[in-house]
């Protein structure tokens, strides 16, 4: 009687357009930087150029890969949402700056903070904007409709002058 096979988990995977072996660790590191946000399962498996079996092979069997996944797809439109409007309105952060530098006491050299400093990330106008045209459609548009109520032999009149056939 057989063995049930173990799955193999493996740092390095076939690749079905026959380049070779696919690094998992390259496949993880565009999930969580290079991807463009809310695509679904197939669709990412489709981005990352792997087959969606494969991908669902490698999200059931590599446990780094699937976490991978997990935390890419836990970014949910109320986040991007919130760093949208942040980005709208404007925010302050701090910025630390580290060197190595030798420790007196132990002899071994450590990461000291130097220069901790305030900086602010002015409002971005066209962030603004597009925030109050998605949340306040009605009251922010770029098109603005204008209902006219001219009598037909006014419009008749507009169309012979714009056409150039003046009468």
């Amino acid at each position: 009687m057989k063995k049930p096979r173990k799955p193999d988990t493996s740092r390095r995977t076939g690749n079905p357009r026959g380049r070779g072996k696919t690094d998992v660790d390259d496949l993880r590191m565009k999930i969580l930087y290079k991807m463009p946000k809310g695509l679904g399962h197939n669709a990412l498996a489709k981005a990352l150029g792997i087959s969606e079996s494969q991908y669902y092979e490698l999200k059931a069997n590599n446990p780094e890969f699937r976490e991978s996944v997990k935390f890419y797809m836990n970014i949910t439109p109320a986040d991007v949402l919130q760093a949208f409007t942040k980005r709208a309105i404007g925010y302050d952060f701090v910025e630390e700056t580290h060197e190595l530098q030798k420790n007196e006491k132990t002899g071994k050299m450590e990461m000291v903070l130097v220069k901790t400093v305030s900086k602010h990330v002015a409002a971005d106008t066209q962030a603004a904007f597009n925030f109050l045209k998605n949340k306040l459609s009605r009251h922010f548009k770029e098109k603005v409709e204008v209902k006219h109520k001219l009598p037909p032999s006014v419009l008749e009149h507009i169309t012979f002058v714009i056409s150039g056939k003046n009468g």
